[in-house]
C-alpha cells in the first residue's frame, strides 16, 4: 500500500514540474542541410546546402545558414527565402528573430497577398509590422510583366497586414511613367475600393464628363476624399467627404458644390432648380454595448432636384426625402426609453417635426400572480408640427399616446391559443381647427390560434405545416380621423375588425452530408373584413413562394390579389440562374395596378477567356415599350479591368462611359449597374 502512495506522489511531483517547467521551455527550432557543423556546445548550427529552418509556421530556405538555438534566431545567406501564412519574403541576405518575428533582409522581394513588392531593406518589426526602405509596392505579379504593370515607388512603406499600407514621398507609375505624386499614400486593406477614381464618358444631358475622386488617410480614425468632376454641360463640381470613428461612434459628413452653367436646365422647371447647388450630410452612429445608443442623420440641399440629378442611383432611388433626426435609445430589463428630435432642414419638403419625442416601449413581460399573462405596450410624449413645401401655415399640437395589452398564451391539445384585449388613450392640445384641448379612446382585442405539423418524406425531405387564424378588432374611435391634423399614424387609426386565415409551408431538404436546407417556402394569408355596414367580404389574398430546387436556381415570389375587385393589385417575380458555366441570367417582374407593369432581364456572360459581358433591360408594358436598356464589355488587362458601358434610357438620356480599375480593388464605388435584384438586396 506505501509503496503504491510512493509511486502516485512520485508520478505527481514529475507532471507537477513537467508543467512548471513547460512553461519556459522554448519550442524547438529545427535546421536541415547538406551540411551541418555544431559549435560553441551545440548552440549554435551552422548549415550549408539546401538550408531549410523550420519553427511552428514559419519556414525559411537558404544557401548557408548560422543558427543560435538558445536565441532562436539565423544568419541566412543566398537566395533566403522566409514564408509564413502572412506572406513570403526573399531577399540576398537576412538576419531574423523567431521567436519575436522580428528581423530585416537586404534586397529585399516580398509578397503579402494582395500586395507584391521590393525594397533595398525591409525590417520585421514584429507579426504585424513591416518597414521598407526604398521601395515599390503593387497588386501586379511581377512574374507575368506587361505594359500595365503598375506600382507605388516610396523612400518608405508601412505595411500591417490585415491592417493598412502607409507610404511616404510616394509616386504612382504605370510602366516607366510617373503620372502622379503624392506625399503620403495610405490604403487601408479590409476595403476593396481604390483610393484613386478616374470615370470619363458622355452623357447626353452632362455633354462629356470626368468623374474623379482621391482618397486619403489622414490618421488611424479620420479618411477624407476629395470628388472633383467635370461636366461639360454643367460646369465643375467638388466636395470632400469625411469618414470618421472614435470612442463616441462612427459616421461620415459628405458635402458637393457645383455652380450649374446650364441656364435651359435651370429654367426648365420654373426656378426650383438653384444656379448654386450643394449638398451637406451628416450620418453618425454611437453604440456603447447592447443598452445604449445614439443615431444623427443631417441633411441640407440647395434643391429637391439635387439627389435626383446627381445621386439618383445611390441615394434619391431609395429615399428620395431623408430625414432629420437625432435619437437616443436606452435600454433595460422591461424595455426601452428614447428620445426623437426630428427638425425640418430642407422648406421644399413637407415633414412633420418632432420636438421632441419621448417614448417608452414595454417589452412583453410576464406578470407575476398569473402565468402565462404578459403585460406589454408603450406611452409617448410628442411636440408636433406639421410643415408644408408650399409654405402654408404650419399646424402644431402636443400628443400624448398611451397603448397597454394583456395577452394570455396556452395551449389546447395541440392548438396555440393567445387571446388579447388592449387600449389606447390619446390627449391632443388642440384639434385640425386649433380649437380645444380633448382625448381620444380606442378599444382593441383579438386572438390569435395556430398549430405546428409537419411530415418526413423519405429521410429527405420535411414538410411543416402551420394553419393559423387571427382575429383583429378594434372599436371606432371616440374622435374620427377627419377631425385631427395628421401628423403621423396613431392619427389615422380607424374602425377596424377582420379576420386573417393562413397557412405556412417550409419544405426543408437533407443532402447527403446530412446538411438541411429549405427547398421551399409557401405561404398564403387572406383578409375577411366584418363590416355589417356593406357586408362581410374578402379583401385580399397574398401570395409568397421562396423555391430553391438546387444550389444554381432560386425563385422569390410575392403577389397581392384583390378578392373583393377580382384582380391583381401589386406583387414581384424575381429567378436567377447560374447553373450554366460561364452564364448566369436573372428575370424580374413588378406589378402595381394603374401605376405599373415593368419586366427586367439581366444577363452575365464568361464564356471567353479574359472577357466578360453584361446586358440589362427594362420593359413597361402599361406604354409598350423599352425603358432602359445597358451593355457593358470588361476586358481582363492581367492586373486591371477595362469596362466599357453604354445605357439609353427612354425618358432619360443615352450615356456612355469607361473604367479603368485594379482588380485587387473591384468597387469602385459607383453604381451605374442596374439590377432587378437591387431592389431585393
Amino acid at each position: 500500500m506505501r509503496f503504491r502512495y510512493l509511486v502516485l506522489f512520485t508520478f505527481f511531483l514529475f507532471l507537477s514540474a513537467q508543467i512548471l517547467l513547460g512553461a519556459d521551455t522554448k519550442i524547438p527550432i529545427e535546421v536541415k542541410g547538406d551540411s551541418i557543423v555544431y559549435k560553441e556546445g551545440g548552440k549554435i548550427v551552422q548549415a550549408k546546402g539546401n538550408v531549410l529552418i523550420t519553427y511552428e509556421n514559419m519556414r525559411l530556405t537558404c544557401d548557408e545558414a548560422e543558427v543560435d538555438l538558445s536565441k532562436n534566431t539565423a544568419r541566412a545567406k543566398g537566395n533566403a527565402i522566409l514564408s509564413d501564412p502572412r506572406g513570403v519574403m526573399h531577399g540576398d541576405y537576412m538576419e531574423y528573430d523567431f521567436e519575436r518575428q522580428k528581423g530585416k533582409i537586404l534586397q529585399a522581394d516580398f509578397e503579402a497577398k494582395p500586395y507584391y513588392g521590393a525594397a533595398e531593406e525591409l525590417d520585421r518589426l514584429g507579426p504585424d509590422e513591416y518597414h521598407a526602405q526604398s521601395c515599390y509596392i503593387t497588386t501586379c505579379d511581377p512574374s507575368i510583366p506587361h505594359p500595365l504593370n503598375y506600382r507605388l515607388e516610396a523612400k518608405l512603406v508601412k505595411i500591417y497586414p490585415n491592417q493598412k499600407v502607409v507610404a511616404e514621398d510616394v509616386k504612382f507609375k504605370i510602366g516607366k511613367y510617373t503620372l502622379f505624386y503624392f506625399p503620403r499614400y495610405v490604403h487601408r486593406l479590409d476595403q476593396k475600393r481604390p483610393n484613386i477614381k478616374i470615370v470619363p464618358g458622355h452623357d447626353h444631358d452632362w455633354g462629356t464628363f470626368l468623374l474623379t475622386t482621391y482618397k486619403q488617410s489622414l490618421n488611424d480614425s479620420v479618411d477624407v476624399k476629395f470628388n472633383l468632376d467635370w461636366r461639360e454641360k454643367r460646369g465643375i463640381g467638388f466636395g470632400p467627404d469625411v469618414y470618421y470613428h472614435s470612442d463616441w461612434g462612427a459616421g461620415i459628413v459628405r458635402t458637393y458644390y457645383i455652380d450649374e452653367k446650364d441656364k435651359e436646365f435651370l429654367e426648365e422647371l420654373g426656378g426650383l432648380r438653384k444656379e448654386k447647388r450643394y449638398k451637406i450630410q451628416w450620418i453618425h452612429r454611437w453604440d456603447n454595448g447592447s443598452n445604449r445608443r445614439v443615431l444623427l442623420e443631417l441633411h441640407k440641399f440647395s434643391d429637391y432636384y439635387l439627389l435626383k440629378d446627381y445621386y439618383y442611383d445611390e441615394e434619391f432611388e431609395y429615399d428620395p426625402q431623408p430625414s432629420s433626426y437625432l435619437l437616443f435609445a436606452q435600454d433595460d430589463k422591461y424595455g426601452t426609453f428614447s428620445v426623437y428630435l426630428k427638425k425640418r432642414m430642407n422648406h421644399f419638403y413637407t415633414e412633420t417635426e418632432y420636438l421632441p419625442q419621448l417614448k417608452y416601449t414595454l417589452y412583453s413581460t410576464p406578470l407575476p400572480w398569473l402565468s402565462h399573462l404578459y403585460l406589454s405596450g408603450d406611452t409617448e410624449f410628442s411636440n408636433l408640427s406639421r410643415r408644408f413645401s408650399d409654405g402654408s401655415s404650419a399646424l402644431s399640437a402636443w400628443r400624448w399616446d398611451n397603448y397597454l395589452q394583456l395577452l394570455y398564451t396556452t395551449k389546447v391539445g395541440y392548438l396555440e391559443f393567445s387571446p388579447f384585449i388592449g387600449g389606447r388613450q390619446t390627449f391632443y392640445s388642440r384639434d385640425k381647427e386649433g380649437e380645444d384641448s380633448f382625448w381620444r379612446g380606442v378599444l382593441y382585442t383579438g386572438f390569435d390560434l395556430s398549430t405546428h405539423l409537419y411530415k418526413v418524406y423519405s429521410d429527405n425531405f420535411r414538410h411543416v405545416l402551420r394553419p393559423y387564424l387571427s382575429y383583429r378588432y378594434n372599436t371606432e374611435p371616440t374622435v374620427l380621423a377627419n377631425k385631427l391634423q395628421q401628423f403621423d399614424w396613431i392619427d389615422a387609426i380607424e374602425k377596424n375588425h377582420e379576420l386573417l386565415l393562413g397557412v405556412e409551408n417550409l419544405v426543408q431538404k437533407k443532402d447527403k452530408d446530412g446538411n438541411v436546407s429549405d427547398f421551399l417556402k409557401f405561404d398564403l394569408e387572406s383578409s375577411y373584413k366584418i363590416k355589417p355596414e356593406r357586408g362581410s367580404y374578402f379583401d385580399w389574398l397574398d401570395l409568397d413562394l421562396e423555391l430553391k430546387p438546387i444550389p444554381d436556381l432560386r425563385m422569390d415570389v410575392e403577389y397581392r390579389y384583390g378578392l373583393d375587385e377580382g384582380d391583381w393589385r401589386d406583387g414581384s417575380v424575381d429567378v436567377w440562374f447560374t447553373g450554366l458555366k460561364g452564364v448566369s441570367f436573372g428575370v424580374g417582374h413588378e406589378y402595381r395596378r394603374d401605376e405599373m407593369s415593368q419586366t427586367v432581364f439581366e444577363t452575365h456572360w464568361d464564356v471567353i477567356p479574359g472577357w466578360k459581358f453584361y446586358t440589362y433591360h427594362r420593359y413597361e408594358f402599361e406604354d409598350g415599350a423599352m425603358q432602359e436598356q445597358t451593355y457593358s464589355v470588361v476586358k481582363d488587362l492581367r492586373c486591371w479591368e477595362l469596362e466599357m458601358s453604354y445605357t439609353d434610357e427612354k425618358y432619360g438620356s443615352d450615356t456612355f462611359w469607361i473604367i479603368l480599375r485594379i482588380k485587387a480593388f473591384p468597387d469602385i464605388g459607383l453604381k451605374w449597374h442596374k439590377s432587378y435584384r437591387r431592389r431585393r438586396d
